[in-house]
């Protein structure tokens, strides 16, 4: 027992040491793959006793990370200012997506598989942002959170931002619809027009995975950015599985446009996203006390399960069992690491 205690006193005067410190929450793009994030955040609120806002300084999001991000952060209503639970969005993933990705026959005819048109209609994304986040803008968020777009009439990489929606009204959006324009991927969905994103610049914007999939850059400059003076930074990033397929030169040396269409959007993404990673590691390395200032929390997918809008319950149930087996238990170690770290200046 002398031992135990020891122990713990000498692991609190080291997470101390995190006093003051920026706790930043960053989360990936991925379609229904968001489950494996969201599942992450359940464990996270479950060990801490704590909601995912309550946690972080800030919180980022591209693509259905940044709708997952919203939903964390949005004071709801219906549950007396609360957000929804990180379990609810588990729910949402495991029983809802059906309603985002669903066409019928004669669309899938019509577009010719998403050659001749966009795969779905946004109908059913737009009805599901409008119940999980109402009419709260994002001036209202219960702790500062940014989403990543793209303006593809204006060629300009755009960040929608509690900071800024709190400066001045005009920029102050909705949140479902910075999550409708986050989310709106190329081929899947069209593009989101929003009257006056910036005042008096309205714009058509698309997924913000076509340049910041992991949008752990974007939030750590941002939080410096917030916070110039900070010393000290906890950056939490969760991605939403990798599936890259590697590609041998007597593959590739013969491939014309057809030829790299399919390979190089894979490139790009999961590219990106890796090039992200190790600027952070670098950035950002464990000192020589062993103390981390970022943490990637990440998995590899099987094939059968790489699909952004694979809804089946086999798939669901497949991603759940890999983040289960992967992260949660395989990774139960740094999960209670970054809780233990988190609380030491929750709010």
């Amino acid at each position: 027992m002398k031992n135990q205690a020891q122990q713990l006193l000498k692991k609190l005067k080291f997470w101390r040491q995190d006093h003051n410190a920026v706790r930043v929450l960053a989360i990936d793009g991925g379609g229904v793959r968001g489950l494996i994030p969201a599942l992450i955040l359940e464990q996270m609120e479950v060990l801490t006793g704590k909601r995912i806002y309550e946690l972080f300084d800030l919180v980022a999001g591209t693509s259905t990370g940044g709708a997952l991000a919203l939903s964390m952060v949005c004071p709801q209503p219906k549950y007396n200012g609360m957000p929804m639970k990180a379990s609810e969005m588990v729910e949402f993933y495991e029983t809802e997506t059906t309603r985002i990705f669903s066409r019928s026959l004669w669309q899938t005819i019509r577009t010719a598989g998403a050659l001749m048109d966009v795969k779905y209609y946004s109908d059913g994304m737009r009805d599901v942002l409008k119940e999980r986040l109402g009419d709260v803008k994002m001036s209202a968020a219960l702790t500062d959170v940014l989403i990543t777009s793209f303006s593809i009439d204006r060629c300009d990489a755009h960040f929608f931002k509690s900071s800024e929606g709190k400066k001045d009204p005009l920029a102050d959006v909705l949140m479902r619809q910075a999550a409708q324009a986050t989310t709106a991927a190329p081929t899947y969905f069209e593009p989101y027009f929003l009257e006056n994103p910036v005042p008096q610049q309205p714009s058509a914007f698309i997924d913000g995975g076509v340049f910041a999939n992991n949008p752990a850059m974007c939030a750590y400059v941002e939080a410096k950015t917030m916070f110039p003076d900070a010393k000290k930074f906890i950056i939490v990033s969760l991605g939403t599985g990798e599936l890259f397929e590697k590609y041998s030169y007597e593959q590739a040396r013969s491939w014309a446009l057809a030829g790299w269409v399919r390979p190089m959007i894979n490139i790009m993404f999961f590219g990106a996203d890796i090039a992200v990673d190790k600027q952070l590691r670098a950035l950002l390395p464990t000192n020589k006390h062993g103390r981390k200032s970022y943490y990637r929390l990440q998995t590899k997918l099987t094939t059968d399960c790489g699909y952004l809008d694979d809804t089946s319950k086999e798939n669901i149930q497949r991603l759940r069992d890999i983040t289960t087996r992967e992260i949660l238990q395989a990774q139960a170690g740094t999960i209670n690491e970054i809780c233990e770290r988190l609380m030491v200046d929750v709010k």
